[in-house]
């Protein structure tokens, strides 16, 4: 089968993107910080309803791989500026995040990451954002935004859940053409 990403259009299947992530990444070594006992309805966030989601869905019309992408027009209504700021990041709007991006386990390994990150790519371009940032933990991630030109730029810590303790992720950054 040849999955391609596609924007959704129908809202009404957050909810599975939502149980997608938890049962997804509750298997991996995220697990401590994101499992169904920590999000029983799913995880998600106030970023999910203004974001564009891309899919990949298989033979079934079943959710398997997802990613999302939010587009600021204010460095201050971006939820993780503060955390940043000592990084020296852009401050030219609009800028793009890249967020959540979910693979089913029974479909790692085909590419799909890369697929993902490819279509917001194009998007981003096409509506020429400023810049775009993603907040990476997975290796194999980070060397896709590598290849693309993304730069990292260095770390912070951030915090899913109360109840848990918060982490560190990398800041990837693809450089823009403005002013710092």
């Amino acid at each position: 089968m040849n999955f391609e990403p596609k924007l959704l259009t129908d809202k009404s299947r957050l909810q599975e993107i939502y149980k997608l992530r938890v049962s997804s990444w509750e298997r991996s070594s995220k697990g401590a910080t994101i499992n169904h006992q920590l999000f029983p309805d799913g995880w998600h966030d106030e970023l999910d309803q203004t974001a564009n989601h891309w899919v990949i869905i298989n033979e079934r019309d079943e959710i398997i791989a997802s990613a999302r992408l939010n587009i600021f027009n204010r460095l201050e209504d971006y939820p993780y500026g503060v955390l940043a700021t000592e990084l020296n990041i852009h401050k030219c709007t609009p800028f793009g995040f890249y967020g959540r991006l979910v693979i089913h386990p029974q479909y790692q390994g085909l590419n799909l990451s890369a697929k993902l990150i490819a279509i917001r790519e194009r998007y981003c371009e096409t509506i020429y954002l400023r810049w775009r940032q993603a907040l990476v933990t997975n290796a194999r991630i980070k060397n896709i935004l590598l290849r693309l030109n993304f730069e990292c730029k260095g770390q912070i810590e951030v915090n899913y859940h109360n109840s848990t303790q918060p982490h560190l992720v990398d800041v990837f950054i693809k450089e823009c053409h403005c002013d710092i």
